[in-house]
């Protein structure tokens, strides 16, 4: 017969994060072209002619650059992305605003009906948790770049 669990022998939890510097020296975030200028140093630019990457830029409540993560990578054409990855590494460092940017290799600025879809989604499970999609970029492998999140809301 089984043993059931006790409290004496179930883990323990302790949720931490230290910042190795200070936030005064990182980037402060304020319009979409500080963002991409970001970008250039977190996409894989060898790779943006070739596959779709997605780019993720965690910020705090004065929209300075907390982390980023070059989080999924895809086909020429597709990519296959977990949200829940996303906001998990947001909450384990108390973001409070979120950048997502992926590239099109063909160089087209237009947004897909799936990147639409998904930018809608991850806002609403964002703001269930008190953070925020600050804006969601398309960006070419030349770094010119259009915001889906204006697209749906010209007036975000």
């Amino acid at each position: 017969m089984a043993r059931l669990p006790t409290l004496s022998n179930l883990g323990e939890l302790d949720v931490v994060y230290k910042y190795h510097e200070s936030m005064e020296g990182r980037p402060e975030l304020k319009n979409p072209q500080q963002v991409v200028d970001v970008l250039k140093h977190v996409f894989d630019t060898q790779k943006m002619g070739l596959q779709e990457q997605l780019v993720v830029i965690y910020l705090n409540r004065q929209n300075r650059v907390i982390g980023t993560c070059n989080m999924f990578k895809g086909s020429h054409s597709s990519i296959v992305i977990d949200m829940r990855l996303i906001l998990g590494a947001a909450i384990k460092i108390m973001a409070s605003g979120i950048i997502v940017s992926h590239n099109h290799p063909s160089g087209n600025l237009k947004s897909s009906n799936e990147d639409r879809v998904f930018t809608k989604r991850l806002a609403s499970a964002a703001s269930l948790v008190d953070m925020k999609l600050i804006d969601h970029l398309i960006v070419t492998p030349d770094f010119k770049y259009a915001s889906i999140l204006e697209d749906q809301d010209p007036d975000h």
